[in-house]
């Protein structure tokens, strides 16, 4: 019996031996918010270590199916980037100059990139933030120039967005938007309508670049037709909606444009006037991609490009005549102002008469 007690003793030992070090996971010295599994020096502490390790709550799998966009508007540049599962990435930059024009590129500047690469294994920060970093990515067009139907192309190394990231956040749809970062949130608020009081989780992914505080929102790919129980989507509806909105958002603007005292405050009230009917058109230019058939939006999209081109014309040839003077600020966003309200005004005739 004793011997029997003796080699029960001795097989507990070499149980308890077993748990943690070399053989378990790397000794590294965890982040703030990582959480570490295993580790301790006394038995009653690694016991819990011995059951199964939960779940992992996220995967870059999750991200099969989003895009996720960085941009100014739908009148401007972007950067749209797409996660697949194992943490590979790609994506492309888009900017446009379309009032730089010469004899060679009549058409203007086009300034893109595609890009391709890596990110590393994501870190739970929190409930709903994972964090990880850019381990690899590439440029397969290179840095190069080259002229295609009069339009001047200039094929960049650079993703704009992902530019100067040394960590990455992602917040998971749900996350308390009063607990995010406010320069994330100025990035986003367009397109996920964030300034209703009432939306307070996020409702989408999101991706912040912490050094650069550049924010990506993000939509289903394949968000576009409603369940058959929910009332079918009416575009026009839903841009009267916004137009009004964006009327009422502009009233404080206008009202400080026209008392400013000075021509700096006036080039001032007149950029946020032109910020506010900017984000009015990303606004409904999002809901748009997330409910229209994939065809009539490329359609739409190609018509908008040609938009883009005619209103940088427009403010182009306005700034230019006054050869970058005082006025020249106002100037210029009051053009922009006077074609995104008349795109939308298009955009509604478009709807209305379908």
């Amino acid at each position: 019996m004793k011997k029997q007690h003796i080699l029960a003793l001795f097989l507990a030992a070499a149980l308890l031996s077993g748990c943690g070090g070399p053989g378990g996971e790397p000794e590294e010295t965890p982040e703030a918010g990582v959480i570490v599994v295993g580790g301790g020096t006394s038995g009653e502490e690694n016991a819990p270590a011995e059951e199964p390790a939960a779940e992992p709550e996220f995967d870059f799998a999750q991200l099969e199916g989003w895009d996720f966009i960085f941009s100014s508007g739908a009148g401007g540049w972007f950067t749209e980037l797409h996660i697949h599962a194992g943490g590979s990435f790609d994506g492309r930059f888009q900017d446009s100059e379309m009032g730089d024009i010469t004899e060679e590129h009549p058409s203007g500047v086009l300034i893109t990139s595609d890009f391709e690469g890596h990110f590393t294994q994501p870190e739970q920060v929190n409930d709903y933030t994972f964090s990880f970093r850019i381990a690899d990515i590439s440029y397969p067009q290179g840095d190069r120039q080259e002229i295609i139907a009069g339009t001047l192309y200039e094929y960049t190394p650079s993703a704009y967005g992902l530019d100067g990231a040394e960590e990455l956040l992602l917040y998971l749809p749900g996350a308390p938007v009063a607990e995010l970062p406010e320069m994330y949130l100025n990035w986003v608020r367009s397109a996920y309508g964030l300034y209703e009081e009432e939306i307070t989780e996020l409702p989408g992914y999101g991706l912040y670049n912490v050094q650069e505080e550049n924010g990506f929102s993000s939509y289903r790919e394949d968000a576009i037709e409603p369940a058959p129980t929910e009332a079918a989507f009416d575009p026009a509806l839903a841009l009267e909606l916004v137009i009004d909105e964006a009327a009422a958002e502009a009233v404080p603007f206008e009202e400080q444009l026209a008392q400013a005292a000075t021509q700096a405050d006036m080039n001032e009230a007149g950029q946020a006037l032109y910020q506010v009917w900017d984000g009015a058109l990303n606004r409904f230019w999002q809901t748009l991609k997330e409910h229209l058939p994939r065809e009539e939006m490329e359609t739409l999209t190609r018509e908008q490009l040609d938009w883009i081109r005619e209103k940088e014309a427009a403010v182009q040839a306005e700034t230019g005549a006054l050869e970058g003077g005082s006025l020249a600020g106002l100037a210029g966003s009051t053009v922009a102002t006077e074609y995104t309200k008349d795109r939308l005004n298009e955009l509604l005739d478009y709807f209305q008469s379908r």
